[in-house]
């Protein structure tokens, strides 16, 4: 129906007016203590290598 498609519409507008962020916050979400496996590749990420 033309009501669904504007809520699907409204959506997606939404989401494509999101900020992308940086790449290295995806670790931020991923683990509650960052691996130590992984913290040299957030380094890299950040530019802190």
């Amino acid at each position: 129906s033309a009501e669904c498609q504007q809520h699907i519409d409204a959506a997606v507008e939404r989401y494509l007016a999101v900020k992308p962020r940086a790449p290295e916050t995806m670790f931020d979400h991923l683990y509650a203590e960052l691996p130590r496996a992984y913290a040299a590749q957030r380094r890299e990420l950040e530019g802190n290598d």
